[in-house]
């Protein structure tokens, strides 16, 4: 369009595009304002989204400190933010759309008292130029007036796109594969650990030099304190996390070598807090696993819990609610031990699967246990001694380090930490 004005009359082209520099000028303004409006908005939503939730899945803390009123008004100050964000956004496009409207009336009045004056004066430019002029500004000015109409979703998308584009280019510092990392059909082995050395961040070491070696088919326990570690021992073993120094061995395999979906497949892990799905207990126990209704009674019974099962209304059809919230903590943790079960893992990992059991539950665990862990290489973390004192061998972490190792009655003999943990579990009691 500026070509065909230039080529027609460049005098009335210089005078119809004067005004462009302006507009670009004002739009560039317009729209540095907008984005840092609009990037307050998300931001804002988010911090809804996030209370909102958080209030949701807490309002049983929230009743019993009755804060209700208090985060009422928390909720109302994050939602008034947001409701002036979102009006600046709103105050910016009614100026800003205007003011292209402006730029295009002034553009067009100009032309015709520029062409009119030129007309009478010496006849250099014709009425019908004039007239083309006319139409050539409103071809150049419709597509920044259609920009304008949809700027601020432009600009919105563009805000909501960048929080998209700095998750995607967030450098990550977990390479759980090495390069030589392979799939293996199984694993077999006992495990074993040499100087491993890990921190979450480079300021603390939460394992310090942590060595031992588990045969095959055999049970190892962890205890110690809170924060000693020995989750974090599960997570480097699972390659949730790199360690940095040090190595960890299945069988004479580094488990750099060996792929994260082999290792997975071939570990069974109970966590301590397990997912649920809003469905039946029956799909639930299965969880994913390609096993038939059959193999589930089997392994139901197989493991002593069928008397379990049939305490619930519609047995394995009953619907167990969002997140299993019509289920106890216990119950809960024997679901989780079924699950794995009938993953019929070769390496069995328990990460504190007693910890909200009352005893009659936690009695049926005990009884799971001996079960699961025949013939199979297992980790057990626990704090209640009764679930670990028969294994065949016990680690005791304390900051990060391991300042015990033996079976439960060289432990008792040493007279030291988890002899204090036995006397403070059973004597006392």
């Amino acid at each position: 369009i500026i070509l065909c004005m230039f080529l027609s009359n460049w005098k009335l082209a210089l005078v119809c595009i004067i005004f462009l520099p302006i507009l670009l000028y004002a739009t560039s303004v317009f729209q540095k304002y907008m984005q840092r409006a609009f990037i307050d908005v998300r931001k804002y939503i988010s911090q809804i989204n996030v209370f909102v939730h958080e209030r949701l899945m807490g309002m049983n803390l929230v009743q019993v400190f009755a804060r209700e009123n208090l985060e009422l008004k928390s909720f109302q100050r994050i939602n008034t933010k947001h409701k002036d964000a979102h009006i600046r956004t709103v105050l910016y496009f009614s100026i800003f759309l205007p003011i292209v409207d402006v730029f295009s009336a002034i553009a067009m009045g100009v032309l015709v008292w520029f062409g009119a004056v030129q007309a009478i004066s010496n006849d250099s430019v014709s009425i019908g130029q004039i007239i083309a002029f006319i139409l050539y500004i409103n071809m150049l000015f419709r597509p920044l007036r259609s920009m304008a109409d949809k700027f601020n979703v432009l600009q919105m998308g563009i805000v909501a796109s960048s929080r998209v584009f700095k998750i995607l280019d967030n450098s990550i510092d977990i390479d759980i594969e090495d390069s030589d990392s392979r799939n293996y059909s199984s694993i077999s082995g006992g495990l074993h650990f040499k100087n491993v050395c890990f921190a979450y961040n480079r300021s603390e070491d939460v394992l310090k030099n942590i060595s031992f070696n588990l045969p095959p088919n055999q049970s190892l326990a962890i205890i110690g304190p809170t924060g000693s570690g020995k989750t974090t021992i599960i997570n480097l073993l699972m390659k949730w996390y790199n360690f940095n120094k040090g190595d960890i061995y299945i069988g004479d395999n580094s488990i750099k070598s060996i792929s994260a979906m082999t290792l997975r497949k071939n570990i069974g892990v109970v966590l301590q807090n397990d997912f649920f799905l809003s469905d039946t207990l029956m799909n639930n126990i299965k969880f994913f696993n390609n096993v038939t209704d059959n193999q589930v009674f089997e392994a139901v019974n197989q493991i002593g819990l069928t008397d379990f099962i049939n305490k619930f209304p519609d047995k394995y059809n009953y619907h167990i609610g969002e997140r299993g919230s019509k289920l106890s903590s216990g119950e809960k943790q024997l679901i989780s031990f079924l699950r794995v079960f009938l993953l019929n893992p070769k390496y069995i990992i328990l990460d504190e699967a007693t910890s909200s059991m009352d005893p009659i539950t936690e009695n049926l665990l005990q009884k799971a246990i001996k079960n699961i862990t025949k013939r199979r290489t297992a980790i057990v973390i626990a704090h209640r001694l009764s679930t670990i004192q028969h294994s065949d061998k016990i680690i005791v972490l304390n900051k990060g380090e391991i300042v015990e190792s033996g079976s439960h009655d060289e432990l008792i003999k040493l007279n030291g930490l988890y002899n204090s943990y036995y006397k403070q579990q059973f004597i006392i009691n």
